[in-house]
Parts: structure tokens; C-alpha cells; sequence
């Protein structure tokens, strides 16, 4: 008779080597402590039902805007024709500035009283097909009244981490301005929790919601 610790490390190798986080890559990404997918290759760390909605529906002419800067960055350059994506942790900002590729333009700015960081949205007005609400946490409700101004008419937010109830007055200023939401909740890389990230959109949006 087989022990159950035989049964259960049967088990394990069975899921890694046929399931559902194998082929998302969710192992790597685990292992890596960094949002990887199967081939290792840089994915944003958002919900994978979310992330698996925007591989089939990004395309090569759009232009993004993102708060919060890393492997999500480097993601959305090798699809699309321009990134420009504000980071507030200057540590983090050095060890993304040698990686980015022509088309990201990446900046540092620190958040303090002057409001600089969630506004800086309001230099690219009407300029990107999506805003991506991720960062600083407390200021994500500010960057997404303030993205709006950025969008295009058929431009959508993404909204990281939207399962917390701190952002409830967000998402209410985004809807009396005409936009439903999706959120999408699942996994995500190098996390072992669930996780919520939502997609904000009007008619007639680039990703055709």
C-alpha cells in the first residue's frame, strides 16, 4: 500500500507537469519571484483571466500609460508602439532603466504633497488607448480620476489590486462618467492568493468589450 507523502508527491509532480498553472507559467514565475510566464519571458503581475483577455485583444497600434513599472512594461513594449509608465520608487526605476526599449518612455516621480505623481497623466491628454491604474497605493483613486483626461474616446482603464474596498470611490467617479466594469479574479504570477483586477470600458472600446 502506497503512504499518502508518496500519493501526495505523485500528485504534485502530476499538477506541475498538467495543469492549468504549468501552462501559465505560474511555477517559473514562483520560482523566479518575478511575474514570468512558462518560457520566462516579463508578464504584468494582474490577474491571469485578466492578462489572458489582453494577449488576444492588444494591439501593435495602441498606446499605453502605466502606473507602476516592471515586467508589466517590458510586456506591453514588445506589443505595443508606445509605453510611457511613472514609477515612484526610484530603486526600482534603476534597475528598470537599462532594459527598457526605444518605444517606453519610463519616468521617476516621487510621491509627495505637491500631487506631481498622479498627475503626470495630465501631460499626455487623449494620447493612449489604455490607462494602467497600478503603483503607489494610495494614490490609485487620484490616477485614475486623472487618467480619464488621457484616454481617447475608445480608451479603457486597468485597474490592479481592485478587490480592495479603498478604492470604491474610484471606480464610482469612473462609472458616473459612463464606464463599466469587469474584473476579472484568478491567480496571478508569484502569488499563492486570488486576486481581482478589473477592466474599465465604455462602447464602441479598443478592446472591443
Amino acid at each position: 500500500m502506497q503512504k499518502p507523502r508518496f500519493k501526495l508527491t505523485v500528485a504534485l509532480r502530476l499538477l506541475r507537469k498538467h495543469s492549468y498553472l504549468t501552462e501559465v507559467g505560474w511555477f517559473e514565475a514562483y520560482k523566479a519571484h518575478l511575474p514570468v510566464d512558462a518560457a520566462g519571458q516579463p508578464i504584468p503581475m494582474i490577474a491571469y483571466p485578466c492578462f489572458e483577455l489582453l494577449k488576444r485583444r492588444v494591439r501593435s497600434e495602441m498606446a499605453v500609460f502605466e502606473y507602476g513599472s516592471g515586467n508589466s512594461t517590458l510586456w506591453w513594449a514588445a506589443r505595443c508602439k508606445k509605453v510611457v509608465t511613472v514609477e515612484h520608487d526610484a530603486s526600482w526605476y534603476g534597475r528598470l532603466a537599462d532594459r527598457i526599449p526605444p518605444n517606453v518612455t519610463a519616468l521617476h516621480v516621487p510621491v509627495d504633497a505637491s500631487g506631481a505623481y498622479c498627475r503626470k497623466v495630465l501631460d499626455y491628454r487623449g494620447a493612449f488607448d489604455i490607462v494602467m491604474i497600478d503603483g503607489m497605493d494610495r494614490e490609485r483613486v487620484a490616477c485614475a480620476k486623472n487618467g480619464l483626461e488621457a484616454l481617447t474616446p475608445a480608451g479603457v482603464m486597468v485597474w490592479d489590486d481592485s478587490e480592495r474596498e479603498r478604492y470604491r470611490e474610484g471606480f464610482e467617479f469612473l462609472h458616473a462618467r459612463g464606464f463599466r466594469r469587469i474584473p476579472f479574479v484568478g491567480m496571478s504570477p508569484n502569488t499563492i492568493t486570488v486576486k481581482e483586477t478589473s477592466v474599465f470600458y465604455r462602447p464602441g472600446n479598443v478592446l472591443d468589450l
